[in-house]
């Protein structure tokens, strides 16, 4: 394994040159999400949590693994969460609290009905389940008290799944985060964010009306041919998956969002020299800036793209080398202009 190193590569965007800092990331092979908080940089894998000191990139300590005992999580970490000097770290069921060193502290189960991606939110949480009619199958977005019990639905939408309709591809089933003591949620429905106070009451949204949707080309339904061809969940059954597969002719207007320091970082599909075009709002609602950010999907095309996240007026991106045939970690600046 080579040795730890770090260098500096330039990108230039909207009028500034940005440094890149470059980090190799040893003993990752698979990672999913990439969170930074208080100069700790947490890597998870599936059920396992790396946590990187910011200063130095060395590590500090990996745990985590598949299970329903102490410390274990079922199925995979869906994300890590901050309050405070703990973190949550959400699961199929399940809520455990860390110190942000990695010392366990609780956890908490959920009491009654399915429900998955807890996000705390003052003392209770914000989390999704899926319920059906006779027709209809949907996704509902819930608020559940400090134990896990669920209290209040506050959003339901049509689950992009639904029996003898086909799989709709690049949708957005509530994708939903929580900064700043509010709720913030958007699905395809054009450049619209949906906002809630932590009692899931509405507040006023953020929408841009002069937004123009891209198309979706050829080359986009043949990266999501290869995604399920090279899958192995799906390779097998390719072809009659193929037949389900049903693609909208524009892009959805937001891609996905991030939320940090005060700021909303929305996402786009629009591209211009390799970089991807982000919105910056304050959680208020004000418009910052549009900037391009260096996203880097994999293969060029491919449906999936790599996982970033963005904390203290920097953007973290994770990306596989192929050259090098390891995991780094990319950190630039970003220009926010407000």
């Amino acid at each position: 394994m080579r040795k730890f190193n770090l260098f500096i590569v330039l990108f230039l965007f909207t009028g500034l040159i940005m440094a890149a800092k470059i980090v190799p990331l040893p003993g990752i092979y698979n990672p999913r999400y990439v969170f930074v908080q208080k100069g700790y940089v947490y890597i998870v894998e599936g059920t396992t949590i790396s946590i990187f000191s910011e200063k130095d990139f060395k590590l500090i300590k990996k745990f985590g693994k598949q299970g329903e005992g102490p410390q274990e999580f079922k199925r995979t970490v869906a994300g890590i969460y901050f309050q405070g000097d703990h973190m949550v770290v959400s699961s199929m069921g399940r809520a455990s609290y860390f110190t942000l060193d990695g010392t366990f502290i609780k956890e908490k189960n959920i009491v009654s009905s399915m429900g998955w991606d807890f996000i705390p939110i003052g003392d209770h949480f914000v989390g999704r389940s899926v319920k059906r009619d006779e027709k209809t199958r949907y996704r509902t977005l819930n608020i559940y008290d400090s134990n896990l019990k669920k209290v209040k639905e506050y959003y339901k939408l049509e689950h992009p799944f639904q029996e003898r309709k086909g799989i709709r591809l690049f949708t957005l089933s509530g994708l939903t985060f929580v900064h700043d003591n509010k709720i913030l949620i958007t699905f395809e429905k054009g450049f619209v964010i949906d906002i809630f106070n932590e009692k899931g009451e509405k507040l006023p949204s953020i929408k841009r009306d002069d937004y123009q949707l891209v198309e979706l080309t050829e080359k986009y339904k043949q990266a999501v041919y290869t995604f399920y061809k090279t899958n192995p969940r799906t390779k097998d059954r390719f072809d009659e998956l193929k037949q389900q597969l049903v693609f909208p002719k524009y892009l959805n207007a937001i891609r996905d969002l991030y939320a940090a320091d005060k700021k909303i970082y929305i996402r786009t599909y629009r591209q211009v020299d390799n970089k991807t075009e982000f919105f910056i709002y304050h959680t208020n609602g004000k418009f910052i800036k549009k900037v391009l950010l260096p996203t880097l999907e994999k293969d060029g095309f491919e449906y999936a793209t790599y996982h970033y996240t963005v904390g203290g007026g920097k953007f973290y991106l994770l990306f596989e080398n192929e050259d090098t045939e390891e995991w780094e970690l990319h950190i630039t600046g970003i220009p926010t202009g407000g």
